[in-house]
């Protein structure tokens, strides 16, 4: 069935999906909120209502494309034990020029292992099917929502590979839309540098727990990438600190 963690949308987000619960009550499960929780704790509301064997994840400005994807997922993790996440290629989608650019996702060459994984994230959200049992033990074992991390799905990621296969699809089976401004897209260093700090969190975590070998070059790589960040909003002050 599809559940729909409705947060207190502006536009009209809800009415739709009333709409659209009302004429489905077998598929459909709209659990609204009655005040605004934000991405993270409606994040994890919606997840708990998730009943399926699999889950799969599709934010509200982003949508599938190939009306095949969850079969192919699902048929790949039925006779592939071993694997417990199969993701795929997005295309981006630019929505203040209307326009569609490259497609994005996969590890480049080889395997989607935690190792590559740590070095950054590969695997788009809007285009991953997972096994709900892999999702549980992850939440209860990690605990994410105490944690205070910037984000919901990219720990997941690295949990599913430290347990677990994961099969990439290359070709694009979803539309992954770039905002002007979102949890990723920014605005000001600040915004960049705390996004930055938050992915260092988690990758420390979880290098320290299944790889401590790599905790070195992950200090590194987040230094040069904050450093970036520095360059690019004309932030000299935090650059050359950074530097030094």
């Amino acid at each position: 069935d599809l559940t729909i963690g409705e947060d207190c949308s502006t536009d009209a987000t809800r009415p739709i999906c009333e709409s659209y619960a009302a004429r489905h009550p077998d598929l459909i499960r709209l659990i609204p909120a009655a005040a605004n929780l934000g991405v993270m704790a409606n994040f994890f509301r919606t997840l708990g209502y998730a009943t399926g064997k699999y889950v799969a994840l599709c934010e509200g400005d982003d949508y599938w494309c190939d009306p095949g994807k969850l079969q192919r997922q699902v048929d790949w993790l039925e006779s592939h034990p071993e694997c417990g996440l199969v993701y795929s290629l997005v295309r981006w989608y630019f929505d203040r020029e209307k326009r569609f650019d490259r497609n994005w996702g996969g590890p480049g060459a080889g395997e989607t292992t935690l190792e590559r994984l740590l070095e950054g994230n590969c695997i788009p959200t809007p285009s991953i099917v997972i096994r709900r049992d892999l999702l549980d033990r992850y939440i209860a074992e990690v605990r994410p929502q105490e944690r205070g991390w910037m984000m919901g799905d990219y720990p997941m990621w690295l949990y599913a590979a430290a347990h677990s296969k994961i099969r990439f699809i290359d070709e694009p089976l979803a539309v992954y839309r770039i905002l002007n401004e979102s949890a990723s897209h920014f605005r000001s260093f600040e915004q960049a540098d705390r996004f930055c700090r938050s992915t260092l969190d988690i990758r420390r975590f979880f290098a320290g727990q299944y790889a401590p070998q790599l905790l070195p070059g992950i200090e590194e790589h987040s230094l040069w990438e904050r450093f970036g960040f520095a360059v690019q909003y004309r932030n000299p002050q935090a650059a050359f600190a950074l530097y030094d």
